[in-house]
C-alpha cells in the first residue's frame, strides 16, 4: 500500500503515439485558431474523447472544441464558450448532467442549464483522465500535477497524491465505490486516499483504458491487448481470441454486457466478456478508432482518427457516419 508523500515514482516509457480513454493520453498537433466560438478552435486532437450520460446527453472533443448532442447524434452543437484554446484530453458527463473538460493545464465544468464553461481546478499540468463514482466524488488524474478529488461537484478540489507519484491515464470506479486506475493498475477501496498495485498477470502494463461490467469484472486495455480480473484485480487473464489489433485504445460495455474494444485497426465486440472476439467494421471507413462508448438504449459511438464520429444502433453490426454539425481537422 502506498500513500501520500511516498517517493514512489510512478512514471513510465510508452510508445510515442498513445492514447488515453476512457480516458489516455494521446500526443497532439496544433492545427489553427478561430475568433468565432461557433467555428472550429483547433484540430488534430488524436485522443478524440466521447462522453455519454443515461439522460442521452453526448460530448465530443474532436478539436479545441466541444460538441454537444441530444438527439443520438443525429446532430451536434458547438459548446464551447467559455472554455479555453487547449486541447482537450479527457471528458466526462456526470449522472446529474454536469460535464467536464480536462485539458492542457485546466479543468473546466459546465454545469447542467450553463451555457458556459468555467475554470475549476488550473496551474496544473494535463488532465489525462476523469471518472465519477456511485457517491458522485469526482477524480482527475494529470500528468505530474498529482491526482485530485472533488466531493462538492467540482467546486472545490483536494490533492490527494503529489506530482508523478500517481500518473494514472486511465480511472474507473466499480458499483461498490472500488476505484481502479493505471499504470500501473492499481486500486482503491477509500475514495482515492490510497492505493495498493494490483497488476498480477498483466504483461504489458501500458494501461490505455479501463472498464467495469455489471457483474464488477475489470477490464484493462493495453498497447498489448485485453486483461480481465473477476476478483477485484487480484489476479488478470488476457483476453485477446479473436482480437487481432492488440492496440487498445478504449473500451466500452453495454447493457447486455458485450464489450466493445476501440483499435487502431477498427472495432471488436465480444459476446462473452472477452472470451472472444470479433471485428465489426462494417460501414467504418476510418478503423483508426480513438474513442468508444454506448449511450441511452445502448447506441454505440466511436470517433476516429480521419472520419469524424460513427454510431452504430445494432451492437457494432453496422456503422453510418454521425457528422451532422461536427466540425473536425480533416473535414
Amino acid at each position: 500500500m502506498w500513500t501520500i508523500g511516498e517517493t514512489m515514482t510512478r512514471r513510465m516509457s510508452f510508445p510515442a503515439l498513445g492514447v488515453l480513454v476512457g480516458m489516455v493520453l494521446l500526443f497532439f498537433v496544433r492545427c489553427g485558431f478561430s475568433s468565432n466560438p461557433n467555428e472550429l478552435l483547433g484540430c488534430d486532437n488524436d485522443k478524440f474523447p466521447i462522453a455519454t450520460n443515461l439522460s442521452g446527453s453526448i460530448l465530443a472533443a474532436p478539436t479545441f472544441s466541444v460538441f454537444r448532442s441530444t438527439d443520438n447524434a443525429d446532430s451536434w452543437t458547438n459548446v464551447s464558450s467559455g472554455l479555453p484554446q487547449a486541447a482537450i484530453w479527457s471528458l466526462l458527463l456526470t449522472p446529474a448532467g454536469n460535464a467536464f473538460a480536462g485539458a492542457a493545464g485546466v479543468l473546466s465544468r459546465r454545469t447542467l442549464g450553463s451555457d458556459s464553461w468555467e475554470i475549476v481546478l488550473d496551474s496544473i499540468a494535463n488532465v489525462l483522465a476523469l471518472c465519477v463514482d456511485s457517491s458522485g466524488y469526482l477524480y482527475a488524474s494529470t500528468e505530474g500535477a498529482g491526482f485530485f478529488r472533488s466531493t462538492d461537484n467540482g467546486t472545490t478540489w483536494t490533492k490527494l497524491i503529489e506530482g508523478y507519484q500517481a500518473q494514472f491515464w486511465a480511472i474507473a470506479a466499480r458499483y461498490d465505490g472500488q476505484l481502479f486506475a493505471g499504470p500501473p493498475i492499481s486500486r482503491s477501496t477509500d475514495h482515492g486516499e490510497t492505493w495498493a498495485v494490483a497488476n498480477a498477470g498483466i504483461e504489458n502494463l501500458g494501461t490505455q483504458t479501463l472498464a467495469i461490467d455489471a457483474q464488477g469484472a475489470v477490464f484493462v486495455g493495453t498497447y498489448g491487448g485485453v486483461y480481465r480480473s473477476t476478483n477485484e484485480g487480484n489476479n488478470w487473464t488476457s483476453i485477446n481470441q479473436g482480437l487481432a489489433n492488440l492496440s487498445v485504445s478504449s473500451l466500452a460495455i453495454n447493457r447486455l454486457g458485450h464489450v466493445f474494444a476501440a483499435t487502431t485497426g477498427g472495432v471488436f465486440r465480444s459476446m462473452n466478456r472477452g472470451e472472444a472476439w470479433v471485428a465489426v467494421n462494417n460501414g467504418l471507413s476510418d478503423l483508426s478508432v480513438r474513442s468508444i462508448a454506448v449511450s441511452v438504449e445502448d447506441l454505440l459511438l466511436a470517433s476516429t482518427l480521419n472520419h469524424g464520429v460513427y454510431n452504430s444502433a445494432n451492437g457494432g453490426d453496422t456503422w453510418v457516419p454521425a457528422n451532422n454539425g461536427l466540425k473536425y481537422c480533416r473535414d
